[in-house]
Formats: C-alpha cells, sequence, structure tokens
C-alpha cells in the first residue's frame, strides 16, 4: 500500500539531487579558497615567519581535505540517487505486474485489438464488404 511518506519521498528525491549539486558546487569554492591559502603561503615565503606559515598551511589544508570529502560524497549521492519517476518506477511497476486484474485487462485489450485489425484488414482487402468506406 502507498502512504502518504511514500509519495512525498518520491516526490522530494529531485530536490534532493539538486540539493547535492549545489552542494558540490559549494565545496568547489571552499576548496578554491584553500588553495588560494595554500598559494599565498608558497608565494610570500620570504615574509611569513614560521608560525604564520604553519598556521596558514594547517588552515588551508584543513579546508581543502574537508572540500574534498564534501564533494565526494555529495557528488556520490548525486550519482546514486535516483530520480523521483525512477523511484515511482520501482515502486509501482512490480505491483502492477503481480496484479491478476491488470494481467486479465492487457490480456482482453491484445484479442480485441487483434480482432479489429483482423477485420480492418480483410475490409481493406475487399472494399465491397465494407458498407462505409474509412470505417471499421
Amino acid at each position: 500500500m502507498i502512504t502518504a511518506f511514500d509519495i512525498y519521498f518520491v516526490g522530494m528525491l529531485d530536490s534532493l539531487k539538486s540539493s547535492m549539486g549545489a552542494l558540490s558546487l559549494a565545496s568547489i569554492v571552499i576548496g578554491l579558497v584553500g588553495v588560494i591559502i595554500l598559494t599565498f603561503v608558497y608565494a610570500n615565503d620570504s615574509i611569513l615567519d614560521d608560525v604564520q606559515k604553519t598556521q596558514l598551511l594547517k588552515v588551508g589544508k584543513r579546508v581543502l581535505i574537508t572540500a574534498l570529502i564534501i564533494l565526494t560524497l555529495s557528488c556520490g549521492v548525486r550519482t546514486f540517487l535516483p530520480s523521483s519517476k525512477l523511484a515511482a518506477a520501482m515502486y509501482i511497476l512490480p505491483a502492477a505486474a503481480n496484479n491478476e486484474d491488470l494481467q486479465k485487462i492487457g490480456g482482453n485489450s491484445l484479442k480485441i485489438l487483434r480482432d479489429l485489425t483482423e477485420k480492418w484488414l480483410q475490409e481493406t482487402a475487399d472494399p465491397e464488404k465494407s458498407t462505409k468506406p474509412g470505417t471499421l
């Protein structure tokens, strides 16, 4: 049975996927800040004393590592998170395929379609038998 939470969750999958994309973009920006800090430290080696240099290197490395972890996790979640259409299909198609009433409808409709097609082909082959042109 489909509950209200199931419908809500399937509807929110696309929003969650978009949020993971935004988080990936934010982590790239944070990573660039880390690279800028590290570049500043190495470019201004003569201006900074050892304590400042050590502190800035620690901060830059932490920022860069944090950004890489966030980027990896958000991209992984975004990759393996199904879209709302796929989640709905995963939930509904097995139930529909195992429903005997739906299978009976499918079999009857195919038989009716086959009969109508054969009738149309016979009328097309022999137009004198048809009472109205272009009708089934």
